[in-house]
């Protein structure tokens, strides 16, 4: 887990933020982007060439994140180029686990969202060559604004052949599940790549 929590933090910490504004998946059109940092500097917000074409730059929460909705597609870029691109394809509240040994949720209830991820040849660019959004870079925020106390990915809920695979290499295509424990009710499910000052939210619940 270790290497995986390494390998995922060299990589995402290089990687731009992207919104995939585009009816076709991994294809993004012009939107903001997050700039890799200089020498000595921090990264900076910046935004795409506009166009009289050019879709809407996509909805910011409170938190500075994208808010992005199911079935709308994120991504992931490194010196632009889209390494790659997931999308939220449902989010289930109230969810059961399906792991023999699973526990019951400390938190107040199991929300499952199934993603569905396509890497680019372009990963094998970057420095790991490798993505992962299974496990790092998580936390939820509760409906009335709280956030919860460590990482809400439920680890041993979801039985091995459902969850979305650890990390994932150039070219790959894959389906899968990420169970999280949070507070009963309706709340946000955030993705900050490690280093990076904003990352994307999907809420669940009424």
């Amino acid at each position: 887990m270790n290497k995986i929590l390494a390998a995922s933090a060299v990589l995402t910490g290089a990687l731009l933020l992207s919104a995939c504004g585009s009816t076709g998946a991994g294809t993004p059109s012009s939107a903001p982007t997050v700039a890799p940092a200089a020498a000595g500097g921090s990264a900076q917000a910046t935004s795409a060439p506009s166009s009289a074409a050019a879709a809407p730059e996509a909805a910011q929460s409170s938190r500075g994140n994208l808010v992005k909705a199911v079935g709308e597609p994120a991504s992931q870029t490194y010196n632009g180029e889209t390494v790659a691109t997931f999308v939220a394809a449902a989010i289930e509240p109230a969810a059961g686990c399906t792991a023999q040994f699973a526990s019951a949720p400390k938190n107040g209830q199991i929300v499952v969202a199934t993603f569905n991820v396509e890497t680019t040849a372009a990963l094998s660019k970057t420095i790991s060559k490798n993505f992962s959004l299974n496990m790092f870079g998580w936390k939820a925020v509760a409906g009335n604004g709280t956030t919860v106390n460590g990482n809400p990915v439920a680890i041993m809920c979801l039985d091995s052949a459902e969850q979305l695979p650890s990390t994932m290499g150039p070219g790959e295509k894959a389906t899968g599940k990420i169970a999280f424990d949070v507070p009963a009710g309706a709340g946000t499910l955030v993705y900050t790549a490690p280093g990076a000052p904003a990352g994307w939210e999907w809420s669940y619940g009424k």
